[in-house]
């Protein structure tokens, strides 16, 4: 389902739910007063960019299943909380009620609320207050609401040297107080995913820049700072060779690196999902 912001050029789209269109709340008396309304607020959303994250305020959206929009609602949002003022669908969708509270809670958490509101304007039948109440709302009046548990997430990727990168972009994070409740990632990603819970970004920099070969790897030529193709060659001649003289290759250096700059204790006890 894509949700997206409707713009004035798409006013023609109401058209098909003046005839086909139906409620599951009561939280409008007229249809056709109420699209008028919706036409009204669509004069003013004159947009190029429909991304449901770029506007705040009072807007008319589209749902849409396979490029057919299915539903519109009249919402407002910020960054506290979201509030479903009405909400229009086509006779010709097949909506559980779960389908229904799943889609503006989807919105709600693309638009990182803190709570979701359904404002109607009669009392609920008991059955569907209890609908309500099993998803997880609170009632006060005709209103019912939700407080959303909001979890963010960060994914590093692998690739050796990238994690340079990975480290700016953690800087960044830390410099906005951004902060994140599962941090994953692989290969060197996974090893700064590990600092990012367990160390600070200052250390994390120290680190990268003081590593080299000898610090992960022990074997015979892991200290040499020439980076000739010669020297490069030689190292990994001297790496097979350790490696099959001793069955592989010590890590040996790489357990005190880890002990060095990560904090272990605060790894076991993170709250975050790593």
């Amino acid at each position: 389902m894509e949700i997206r912001l409707l713009k004035k050029s798409e006013i023609h789209l109401l058209e098909a739910f003046f005839f086909k269109g139906w409620s599951m709340l009561p939280n409008y008396s007229i249809l056709s007063q109420e699209l008028k309304k919706y036409a009204s607020q669509l004069r003013k959303q004159n947009y190029l960019d429909t991304k449901i994250t770029k506007r705040k305020g009072k807007q008319i959206v589209g749902f849409f299943h396979q490029m057919q929009l299915v539903m519109i609602a009249h919402v407002e949002y910020s960054k506290q909380g979201m509030s479903i003022y009405s909400s229009i669908l086509h006779e010709n969708v097949k909506f559980t009620w779960s389908d229904y509270l799943e889609q503006f809670e989807k919105m709600a958490r693309q638009l990182q609320c803190q709570t979701i509101q359904f404002q109607l304007l009669s009392e609920l039948s008991p059955d569907l207050n209890e609908r309500f109440f099993e998803a997880g709302y609170q009632k006060e009046n005709y209103h019912f609401s939700k407080k959303l548990d909001i979890k963010k997430g960060i994914a590093l990727g692998g690739g050796g040297a990238r994690g340079s990168y990975a480290i700016g972009v953690w800087k960044y994070f830390d410099e906005q107080q951004i902060d994140f409740d599962i941090i994953c990632g692989t290969s060197i990603g996974a090893s700064i995913a590990g600092l990012m819970v367990s160390s600070t970004v200052e250390k994390a920099i120290q680190m990268w820049e003081e590593i080299d070969t000898s610090q992960i790897l022990d074997f015979d030529g892991a200290n040499t700072s020439d980076i000739s193709l010669a020297s490069l060659l030689l190292t990994i001649k001297e790496m097979a060779k350790s490696s099959l003289a001793t069955t592989g290759i010590s890590s040996a250096p790489l357990y005190s690196l880890i002990h060095k700059y990560y904090d272990l204790d605060k790894l076991h006890n993170t709250s975050k999902q790593l």
